[in-house]
Protein backbone atom coordinates (compact mmCIF):
# COMPACT_ATOMS: atom_id res chain seq x y z
CA UNK A 1 0.00 0.00 0.00
CA UNK A 2 1.13 3.56 -0.84
CA UNK A 3 0.90 6.48 1.30
CA UNK A 4 1.28 9.74 0.20
CA UNK A 5 2.93 12.30 2.16
CA UNK A 6 1.12 15.13 4.17
CA UNK A 7 2.52 18.01 2.09
CA UNK A 8 1.01 15.76 -1.53
CA UNK A 9 -2.45 15.29 -0.03
CA UNK A 10 -1.87 18.92 0.81
CA UNK A 11 -1.22 19.80 -2.78
CA UNK A 12 -3.77 18.10 -4.32
CA UNK A 13 -6.74 19.76 -2.01
CA UNK A 14 -5.24 23.46 -3.10
CA UNK A 15 -4.95 21.89 -6.53
CA UNK A 16 -8.87 21.05 -6.51
CA UNK A 17 -9.97 24.86 -5.11
CA UNK A 18 -7.69 26.30 -7.87
CA UNK A 19 -9.81 24.00 -10.16
CA UNK A 20 -13.46 25.24 -8.88
CA UNK A 21 -12.11 29.08 -8.56
CA UNK A 22 -10.60 30.04 -11.67
CA UNK A 23 -12.13 28.98 -14.94
CA UNK A 24 -9.98 30.81 -16.82
CA UNK A 25 -7.12 28.80 -17.07
CA UNK A 26 -7.17 25.63 -19.53
CA UNK A 27 -8.71 22.88 -17.39
CA UNK A 28 -7.26 19.92 -18.87
CA UNK A 29 -3.76 21.78 -19.21
CA UNK A 30 -3.41 21.90 -15.81
CA UNK A 31 -5.07 19.13 -14.29
CA UNK A 32 -2.08 17.16 -16.53
CA UNK A 33 0.46 19.16 -15.58
CA UNK A 34 -0.84 19.12 -11.48
CA UNK A 35 -0.90 14.89 -12.27
CA UNK A 36 2.60 14.74 -13.85
CA UNK A 37 4.01 16.56 -10.89
CA UNK A 38 2.38 14.73 -8.50
CA UNK A 39 2.79 11.20 -9.99
CA UNK A 40 6.70 12.50 -10.16
CA UNK A 41 6.92 13.27 -6.12
CA UNK A 42 5.18 9.44 -5.53
CA UNK A 43 7.27 7.79 -7.64
CA UNK A 44 10.59 9.62 -6.38
CA UNK A 45 9.11 9.57 -2.72
CA UNK A 46 8.88 13.10 -2.82
CA UNK A 47 12.50 13.63 -3.89
CA UNK A 48 12.64 14.42 -7.71
CA UNK A 49 16.07 16.13 -7.25
CA UNK A 50 17.76 13.16 -5.68
CA UNK A 51 16.60 11.01 -8.28
CA UNK A 52 18.00 13.10 -10.86
CA UNK A 53 20.91 10.85 -11.36
CA UNK A 54 19.04 8.52 -13.58
CA UNK A 55 20.31 10.81 -16.38
CA UNK A 56 23.85 10.76 -16.18
CA UNK A 57 24.57 9.88 -13.13
CA UNK A 58 26.10 6.41 -11.35
CA UNK A 59 25.94 3.87 -14.57
CA UNK A 60 27.47 6.83 -16.90
CA UNK A 61 24.73 6.95 -19.50
CA UNK A 62 23.47 9.73 -20.68
CA UNK A 63 19.55 9.92 -21.49
CA UNK A 64 17.73 12.18 -23.65
CA UNK A 65 13.62 12.13 -23.25
CA UNK A 66 11.66 11.24 -26.21
CA UNK A 67 9.24 12.57 -24.64
CA UNK A 68 8.17 14.71 -21.57
CA UNK A 69 11.16 15.38 -19.27
CA UNK A 70 9.22 15.21 -16.37
CA UNK A 71 8.05 11.88 -16.80
CA UNK A 72 9.88 9.44 -15.41
CA UNK A 73 10.22 6.57 -17.78
CA UNK A 74 12.19 3.07 -17.64
CA UNK A 75 13.95 1.21 -20.26
CA UNK A 76 16.42 -1.37 -20.95
CA UNK A 77 19.82 -0.62 -20.70
CA UNK A 78 22.06 -2.37 -23.12
CA UNK A 79 25.46 -1.44 -21.64
CA UNK A 80 26.46 -0.22 -24.91
CA UNK A 81 29.89 1.80 -25.19
CA UNK A 82 31.45 3.35 -28.21
CA UNK A 83 33.77 1.49 -29.67
CA UNK A 84 37.21 2.50 -31.14
CA UNK A 85 36.25 2.32 -34.46
CA UNK A 86 32.68 1.30 -36.35
CA UNK A 87 31.21 1.10 -39.83
CA UNK A 88 28.13 3.20 -40.58
CA UNK A 89 26.82 2.01 -43.97
CA UNK A 90 30.32 1.25 -45.54
CA UNK A 91 31.94 4.01 -43.68
CA UNK A 92 34.62 3.87 -40.70
CA UNK A 93 33.69 5.90 -38.10
CA UNK A 94 36.15 6.90 -34.71
CA UNK A 95 34.74 6.18 -31.56
CA UNK A 96 36.12 8.93 -29.71
CA UNK A 97 35.01 11.54 -31.86
CA UNK A 98 31.08 11.09 -30.41
CA UNK A 99 29.00 11.53 -27.95
CA UNK A 100 26.17 9.28 -27.09
CA UNK A 101 22.57 9.32 -25.37
CA UNK A 102 20.74 6.69 -24.48
CA UNK A 103 16.97 7.18 -25.73
CA UNK A 104 14.13 6.92 -22.77
CA UNK A 105 10.82 7.16 -24.62
CA UNK A 106 8.54 6.38 -27.55
CA UNK A 107 7.51 10.41 -28.94
CA UNK A 108 10.26 9.96 -32.12
CA UNK A 109 8.70 6.22 -32.89
CA UNK A 110 7.08 8.39 -36.01
CA UNK A 111 10.56 8.82 -36.78
CA UNK A 112 11.92 5.93 -36.50
CA UNK A 113 13.63 6.01 -33.36
CA UNK A 114 12.78 3.92 -30.49
CA UNK A 115 12.75 3.82 -26.79
CA UNK A 116 16.05 2.15 -26.01
CA UNK A 117 18.06 3.00 -29.19
CA UNK A 118 21.27 5.33 -29.06
CA UNK A 119 22.05 8.49 -31.01
CA UNK A 120 25.30 9.83 -31.81
CA UNK A 121 26.22 13.31 -32.03
CA UNK A 122 29.71 14.29 -33.48
CA UNK A 123 32.05 16.07 -30.74
CA UNK A 124 33.22 18.22 -33.32
CA UNK A 125 30.04 19.58 -34.30
CA UNK A 126 28.32 20.34 -31.10
CA UNK A 127 25.96 23.23 -31.45
CA UNK A 128 25.52 23.22 -34.56
CA UNK A 129 22.52 22.18 -36.53
CA UNK A 130 20.21 22.23 -39.46
CA UNK A 131 16.11 22.25 -39.84
CA UNK A 132 15.55 18.99 -39.76
CA UNK A 133 18.15 17.69 -37.55
CA UNK A 134 17.19 15.54 -34.35
CA UNK A 135 18.39 17.81 -31.53
CA UNK A 136 19.75 17.21 -28.40
CA UNK A 137 18.53 19.89 -26.07
CA UNK A 138 19.20 21.18 -22.77
CA UNK A 139 15.92 21.54 -20.58
CA UNK A 140 15.67 24.54 -19.37
CA UNK A 141 14.60 23.68 -15.49
CA UNK A 142 13.62 26.92 -14.27
CA UNK A 143 11.07 27.55 -17.25
CA UNK A 144 9.78 24.08 -16.47
CA UNK A 145 8.79 25.19 -12.69
CA UNK A 146 7.78 28.34 -13.74
CA UNK A 147 5.78 28.30 -16.28
CA UNK A 148 4.64 24.14 -16.61
CA UNK A 149 4.63 24.09 -13.03
CA UNK A 150 6.86 20.71 -13.52
CA UNK A 151 9.87 19.17 -11.80
CA UNK A 152 11.89 17.40 -14.32
CA UNK A 153 13.88 14.19 -14.32
CA UNK A 154 16.38 14.63 -17.42
CA UNK A 155 18.81 16.43 -18.44
CA UNK A 156 18.02 16.66 -22.22
CA UNK A 157 15.47 16.11 -24.36
CA UNK A 158 14.40 14.91 -28.24
CA UNK A 159 12.97 17.02 -31.11
CA UNK A 160 12.95 17.06 -34.87
CA UNK A 161 14.01 20.54 -36.31
CA UNK A 162 11.68 22.40 -38.64
CA UNK A 163 12.54 26.20 -38.83
CA UNK A 164 14.63 28.53 -36.65
CA UNK A 165 11.88 31.24 -35.85
CA UNK A 166 13.93 35.18 -35.07
CA UNK A 167 12.59 37.90 -32.50
CA UNK A 168 11.06 39.50 -35.27
CA UNK A 169 8.77 36.55 -36.64
CA UNK A 170 5.07 36.00 -36.10
CA UNK A 171 2.99 33.16 -36.81
CA UNK A 172 2.25 34.37 -40.34
CA UNK A 173 6.14 34.31 -41.65
CA UNK A 174 6.50 30.62 -39.95
CA UNK A 175 3.26 29.63 -41.82
CA UNK A 176 4.34 30.87 -44.94
CA UNK A 177 8.01 29.43 -44.72
CA UNK A 178 6.75 26.03 -43.84
CA UNK A 179 3.21 25.60 -46.12
CA UNK A 180 5.39 24.08 -49.02
CA UNK A 181 8.01 21.65 -46.41
CA UNK A 182 5.59 20.97 -43.88
CA UNK A 183 1.91 20.35 -45.06
CA UNK A 184 0.69 19.43 -41.70
CA UNK A 185 1.14 23.34 -41.05
CA UNK A 186 -1.69 24.21 -43.27
CA UNK A 187 -4.51 22.49 -41.32
CA UNK A 188 -6.40 25.31 -39.20
CA UNK A 189 -5.74 23.31 -36.28
CA UNK A 190 -2.53 22.79 -35.86
CA UNK A 191 -1.94 26.63 -36.82
CA UNK A 192 -4.15 27.27 -33.85
CA UNK A 193 -1.96 25.35 -31.98
CA UNK A 194 1.52 26.45 -32.93
CA UNK A 195 0.33 29.88 -32.28
CA UNK A 196 -0.66 29.69 -28.91
CA UNK A 197 2.76 27.32 -28.75
CA UNK A 198 4.63 30.59 -30.13
CA UNK A 199 2.86 33.26 -27.98
CA UNK A 200 3.76 31.15 -24.88
CA UNK A 201 7.64 30.73 -25.58
CA UNK A 202 7.80 34.17 -26.49
CA UNK A 203 7.03 35.30 -23.01
CA UNK A 204 9.70 33.42 -21.93
CA UNK A 205 12.28 33.87 -24.08
CA UNK A 206 11.42 37.30 -25.95
CA UNK A 207 15.01 38.18 -27.29
CA UNK A 208 15.76 34.26 -28.68
CA UNK A 209 16.49 32.99 -31.42
CA UNK A 210 14.05 30.05 -30.92
CA UNK A 211 14.08 26.44 -32.99
CA UNK A 212 10.88 25.81 -34.45
CA UNK A 213 10.06 21.79 -33.70
CA UNK A 214 8.28 18.57 -33.61
CA UNK A 215 7.91 15.41 -31.63
CA UNK A 216 4.92 13.29 -31.16
CA UNK A 217 2.21 12.28 -28.21
CA UNK A 218 0.64 8.62 -28.17
CA UNK A 219 1.48 9.34 -32.49
CA UNK A 220 -0.07 13.12 -32.28
CA UNK A 221 2.18 15.46 -33.86
CA UNK A 222 3.16 17.96 -31.45
CA UNK A 223 4.94 21.28 -31.58
CA UNK A 224 7.50 23.05 -29.23
CA UNK A 225 9.60 26.41 -29.70
CA UNK A 226 13.38 26.09 -28.12
CA UNK A 227 15.81 28.71 -27.80
CA UNK A 228 18.65 27.90 -29.82
CA UNK A 229 21.41 28.30 -26.95
CA UNK A 230 19.97 25.36 -25.35
CA UNK A 231 20.69 22.94 -28.04
CA UNK A 232 23.70 20.64 -27.59
CA UNK A 233 24.29 18.86 -31.21
CA UNK A 234 22.24 16.85 -33.64
CA UNK A 235 22.53 13.21 -33.59
CA UNK A 236 23.48 12.28 -36.56
CA UNK A 237 23.26 8.28 -36.38
CA UNK A 238 21.16 5.60 -34.82
CA UNK A 239 22.45 3.18 -32.90
CA UNK A 240 20.09 0.17 -32.24
CA UNK A 241 20.72 -2.92 -30.18
CA UNK A 242 18.93 -6.36 -30.86
CA UNK A 243 19.48 -9.99 -29.86
CA UNK A 244 23.25 -8.14 -28.41
CA UNK A 245 24.30 -7.01 -31.94
CA UNK A 246 24.76 -3.70 -32.72
CA UNK A 247 23.63 -1.78 -35.89
CA UNK A 248 24.19 1.67 -37.37
CA UNK A 249 22.59 4.15 -39.38
CA UNK A 250 23.18 7.65 -40.48
CA UNK A 251 20.22 10.14 -39.54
Amino acid sequence: MCILPNEIITQIVIERTKFSIDTSIDLKKRIMNTFMNLLTQVITFGHPDTFREMDIKQDGIRRVAAGDPALPIRNGINNYKIPETFLVEGKEMKGSDFTDYLVTGNSMYPQGIQNGDYLLTKKSEEGRFTENDFLIIKVDKEYCKKYRQKNTLYDYKLRKALLLVTPDMNDKDIINRLKDSHYEINLEENQKYMKRKYEEERKAYPDDNLMFSITYHDGRLCYSFHPTRLIIGRATILVRIKDGKESYKLL
